[in-house]
Formats: C-alpha cells, structure tokens, sequence
C-alpha cells in the first residue's frame, strides 16, 4: 500500500538519526581501504573520499530503513558491495579491465589520459626538431613524422 510506505518513509526521516557503532566505524575504515587498493598501478585512482561518503550513506540509508538507531557492521559491508557494483559497472577501463575513478570524474581513463600526454610530447619533439633544423613548412612535416611514428 503506498499511503503506508509513505508514513513509513516520513517516520523514518523524522525519528530516526542513525550513527556509527565502533564496529561499523571500524568496518568503514577498512572498507574504504580495501577499494583503495583494489589495484597495484599506483597511476590508477580506485577510490576517492567522495566513494567512503557513498559508503557511510548508503549505510545510515539501510540502518533507516530498519527504523535503527545504530548503523551496524552489515550495514558498511552492504553499502560497500553496493558501492562496489555500481563503481564496477560504471568506472572500468574498457580497454585495461580495472576500476579507474578517473573514467568517472574526468571522463577520460588513466591509460587515456597517459596515451594523450604520451603524444602530445612525441608532437613536441617534433616541433623542437624542425625547429632546428630550420624548416618552415613544420605543419606539413609534422603530420608527416606523426603518421610514420604511429606505424
């Protein structure tokens, strides 16, 4: 029945603040270390203060939804599965298979990012080459050595 979900949802929110046990502030800490090092590539961002926000809350939302008073350890290990699920679905490398927070917020992957910076360095050695040697049609030349590096 809706009318009844409804004054459930409103008593929730009006009598029920819940807060950490020191097991689930524990359990927390250690939850959001285990997505920190979900990779060895120190390169790659798994997680952020932004991902152990999303874990606390989601936790205070479960412990709510029991109508409790406390958040609780299975409280932190649901809303890090959740975390999980939604962070794997949404922020994996296609092209490497690993979790990269970078893809989320920049929307651009590690591996991408490096790749972009990798060329723009080779297209300014470029630059500094024709520049020494004196040429003037350095765009043309340019484009050139970029198509024959790539090879």
């Amino acid at each position: 029945d809706r009318e009844l979900f409804r004054e459930y949802v409103k008593f929730a929110r009006e009598h029920c603040n819940p807060v950490l046990n020191d097991k689930a502030q524990q359990r927390a800490v250690e939850a959001y270390l285990e997505l920190r090092n979900m990779h060895i590539n120190k390169n790659i961002i798994t997680a952020t203060p932004r991902q152990l926000e999303s874990i606390l809350r989601l936790s205070e939302a479960l412990a709510k939804m029991r109508l409790s008073e406390e958040v609780n350890e299975n409280d932190i290990n649901e809303a890090l599965r959740l975390v999980k699920v939604s962070t794997h679905s949404s922020a994996t490398d296609p092209k490497t298979g690993l979790v990269d927070i970078d893809l989320l917020v920049t929307g651009r992957s590690t591996s991408e990012r490096e790749s972009f910076e990798a060329n723009i360095q080779i297209i300014k050695n470029i630059i500094e080459e024709e520049k020494e040697n004196g040429k003037e049609k350095i765009l043309v030349n340019l484009i050139e050595k970029m198509f024959c590096e790539k090879r």
